[in-house]
């Protein structure tokens, strides 16, 4: 690298300028985390338009490094070009609102031409993310680059100040994810954050153009283009010089450092990728968690920065130095699942605190446990390459960019390889094997170059093999198991899938058969059949031709096929999970009554929000199945602008039905969902799916105008489903009107008034994943047993079933059903309290205002299914 003829940065200088480093990085993280969200809406939250929207960003840095580092050499003042990137990162980001806008009139067009073609689509998708994400990411990887080419004044400084660049910049984006992840969303929403970092942006163009004047006019005037610019050599080339380290050091040949660069970023970011999917294994799976593990892992990579920029002051080879640190990174790799498996009791439980802070700071202290050193050696790898190339003619901006796009560009490829090829094709644990077995392969390129005769390499290349010999053999994760079987209650493992979305599983116990997501979230299983017939059976009861049915969500199939025994002509199932399909087709097509060989039914691998969005089909009834509210993307489900575009899929007469489960949610969190539907809807009746008093299940069923329940249709309907058998009188109406708890937009004043769940203000998916920790100190309740009750009876006062709009065509007689089905709840609630003599009272009086023979169970679910321990 050839001296520059410029005066020494000096301390006072640089201080200023790594400050905005931090800012910029941090602005970059939520710009990143709010790109995922926006695209994951338009494009849908699949596992593949999350690796869309991240591969263009990462091929942005790759672009942005490798031109702004080929430029740099050739910049006046690279500190005022900076602030210029700064300033246009702005401006881009502000076009990004514009294109957006743009891309959501587009989409409905472009998803119906497309939508049966799937890779046209995807490519279609691809490019769209790439027009409105590229700019402003390449622009994000060219500060670096243009300002390392304004720092380094010597050769032997690039190291040292291009590790600390790196440092300070991935720990401002270890601030960036915390923010995005932990305050701005519910303090400010995702669009006044994104303003913020756009202001962050701004703020930081400002201050590096002040700077960089107040540093002219102090005597660090802009440096004037080397001479060998200046005449007709080629860019970045000097003539030769001796070099301002010993020769040793300079020995590193280039393609080793293009080879480490390139691949230590493609295992980063794969095991990234690996690790996010391991904790999913034992964790809440919100929002929250992932930010965690996002936030632990950049923190390490940070701390390895800071390694590096320690090692750079040691008088070794540089490949030596590489050569530890490739097969530390590769020894710490093979242990982590090790220590995951040992850490959770073979992915049984992670000790963690109950109450919500505590939580985190668990999971902080858990994941950072596991993590942080091995993280912290593989991140210090690349920016330590910076050292062993100070002995390059190249000058240091065009150093930078090009390491800096070599290892963005490997980041691409390994995060794709490891999301949809390496879990798919060898699983979790042997994925990770592979890996360590590339860092350790590195390591060994090192030890050849770092060391000059054989007898020399001889120790440090045995200790690499060995490694490897390890790695095979006694740490060999292969053995180790993906899903945790439950065998003290008799469960046994059926069959596993691997891929993109989770590990699902197929699990059975005695009188249980069910499907698993992440070893704790259960789709939905046989002993709860009646219940998942039911999210099917009754809202379609209440209609007068349900024709076309859309499905969101698919679980076992239960539901869905229980839709086809009504009247049902085309039956289309969306769901985000293709391994869930699998799952459900390979193991309970009698249970869900023959789904996958109905020719009126339709089962597609989709986001079944996305294809809302993007269809111009309308549905006689759209059934939203029901969602654990904390996991991440969940609450995307319950917002207004969901709710709309559901709306807007209704056929004349239609219904939107939004299965709830109460025992997952509090008081509050109803009241948003519920208050969300009523501005949407003209017509919110609430329905019970069961009569369980600890984990019940209620239905809001919008429709866009006021509806008449038609005692005939109910009739015509059961009917129907029982094979055109002639029933006793009121048969089918005594079985459903229980079930039907009040009409919620007739009930002024029972949802008070506040917050709606929003996109931009997603508030069930922020705040569940709090009362999911809280409930268990006691700090909140779900809403359920008591309180549940207490709530049904107030909204049976505000609107008596005489009263009802909605029950207008039915007899007095037929309302009585609806009173029914309100005493029947308060006798399971009793039953739940211990006060038996109240609860046999209330089932008395069912009793008596039923004309059959009709107990609906008020049996409780497994509680313990699919609540992380």
């Amino acid at each position: 690298m050839p001296a520059p003829s410029r005066q020494s940065s000096p301390a006072l200088h640089r201080a200023p300028l790594f400050a905005l480093v931090f800012l910029s990085g941090a602005a970059s993280l939520v710009y990143e985390v709010l790109w995922l969200k926006e695209l994951g809406l338009l494009f849908g939250s699949t596992a593949y338009a999350a690796s869309t929207t991240l591969a263009v960003f990462f091929l942005g840095l790759a672009v942005g490094g490798a031109v702004f580092g080929r430029w740099s050499p050739r910049l006046r003042s690279p500190l005022r070009a900076y602030a210029w990137i700064e300033l246009g990162i702005t401006v881009s980001a502000a076009v990004y609102f514009v294109l957006l806008e743009i891309y959501f009139q587009l989409y409905g067009p472009l998803y119906d031409a497309l939508s049966d073609r799937p890779a046209a689509f995807n490519a279609a998708r691809t490019a769209l993310a790439m027009l409105a994400l590229l700019p402003p990411a390449a622009l994000m990887g060219g500060t670096i680059p243009v300002l390392g080419q304004h720092l380094v004044r010597r050769p032997d400084e690039l190291g040292r100040i291009g590790s600390f660049l790196y440092a300070v910049n991935t720990l401002g984006a270890a601030t960036g994810a915390f923010l995005a992840g932990f305050v701005l969303p519910l303090a400010l929403g995702f669009d006044r954050a994104y303003l913020l970092a756009m202001a962050v942006n701004l703020a930081v163009a400002g201050l590096a153009w002040r700077l960089a004047g107040a540093a002219e006019a102090h005597g660090a005037p802009a440096p004037e283009p080397p001479a060998d610019h200046q005449r007709s050599q080629r860019p970045g080339k000097a003539p030769g010089r001796r070099p301002a380290v010993p020769a040793a050091d300079t020995a590193c040949p280039a393609w080793l450092l293009a080879t480490v660069a390139c691949l230590s970023g493609a295992f980063a970011l794969g095991l990234e990728v690996l690790w996010t999917r391991m904790f999913a294994q034992v964790l809440q799976n919100s929002v929250y968690t992932f930010s965690i593990i996002l936030v632990v892992f950049l923190a390490a990579l940070a701390t390895g920065s800071a390694i590096a920029n320690r090692l750079c002051r040691v008088r070794a080879a540089p490949a030596q130095v590489l050569w530890l640190l490739l097969t530390l990174s590769g020894l710490g790799v093979a242990v982590i699942p090790f220590g995951f498996h040992d850490l959770t009791g073979g992915l049984g439980t992670l000790v963690t605190g109950d109450g919500w802070l505590l939580y985190v700071f668990s999971i902080f202290a858990n994941t950072a446990l596991l993590l942080f050193v091995p993280a912290a050696l593989l991140g210090s790898a690349f920016p330590y390459l910076l050292r062993a190339a100070e002995g390059s003619r190249a000058e240091p901006g065009a150093i930078i960019g090009r390491l800096n796009a070599l290892n963005t560009g490997g980041a691409v490829v390994g995060s794709l390889a490891a999301g949809f090829v390496l879990l798919g094709s060898i699983g979790l644990w042997n994925s990770m094997r592979l890996f360590a077995f590339g860092y350790l392969v590195l390591a060994l390129a090192a030890c050849w170059n770092g060391w000059r005769t054989l007898g020399a390499r001889l120790l440090p290349a045995a200790a690499t093999i060995g490694a490897v010999v390890l790695l095979g053999t006694l740490v060999d994760a292969s053995r180790l198991p993906v899903v945790n079987v439950n065998t003290d209650r008799g469960e046994r493992l059926i069959e596993t899938w691997e891929g993109p979305d989770g590990v699902v599983a197929v699990v059975e116990r005695p009188g249980n058969r069910r499907i698993k997501v992440n070893n704790f979230y259960t789709l939905g299983g046989t002993a709860s059949m009646e219940h998942e017939q039911n999210q099917a059976l009754l809202p379609l009861m209440t209609h007068p031709r349900p024709r076309a049915v859309f499905m969101l969500g698919l679980g076992t199939g239960i539901t869905a096929g229980a839709a086809l025994r009504h009247p049902v002509e085309r039956l289309l199932v969306c769901e985000i999970a293709a391994d869930v399909i699998a799952a459900s087709a390979a193991w309970f097509d009698v249970p869900s009554g023959g789904l996958f060989n109905d020719p009126r039914a339709t089962v597609r691998a989709c986001d079944a929000r996305n294809h809302l969005l993007g269809t111009t089909e309308r549905f006689d009834a759209i059934i939203a199945d029901l969602f654990v509210p904390w996991r991440a993307g969940v609450g995307n489900l319950y917002s207004r602008e969901h709710f709309q575009a559901s709306r807007e899929r209704l056929a004349p007469g239609g219904l939107f039905v939004q299965w709830l489960p109460l025992y997952q949610l509090s008081r509050s969190e109803f009241e948003v969902v519920a208050r969300t539907m009523l501005t949407v809807f003209e017509q919110v009746t609430v329905w019970r799916g069961s009569f369980a008093a600890e984990r019940p299940v209620l239905a809001l069923i919008g429709a866009s105008g006021p509806t008449l329940l038609d005692p005939d249709v109910i009739d015509l309907n059961g009917q129907y489903l029982s094979g055109g058998r002639e029933l006793p009188p009121s048969t089918s109406l005594a079985v459903t009107l229980p079930f039907y708890a009040g009409n919620l937009s007739a009930a002024d004043g029972l949802i008070p008034s506040g917050p709606i769940n929003t996109d931009d203000r997603p508030l069930v998916e922020y705040l569940t994943p709090v009362t999911q920790r809280e409930e268990r100190t006691g700090a909140t309740e779900w809403f359920n047993s008591a309180e549940l009750g207490a709530f049904l009876r107030r909204l049976h006062q505000l609107v008596p079933p005489e009263r009802d709009p909605h029950l207008s065509l039915l007899t007095a007689a037929q309302r009585d059903f609806v009173v029914a089905g309100l005493r029947y709840h308060e006798g399971a609630v009793a039953s739940l309290l211990g006060r038996e003599a109240d609860a046999d009272a209330h089932f008395g009086e069912f009793a008596r205002r039923i004309p059959i023979e009709f107990r609906p169970s008020i049996e409780e679910d497994d509680a313990s299914v699919d609540i992380v321990p």
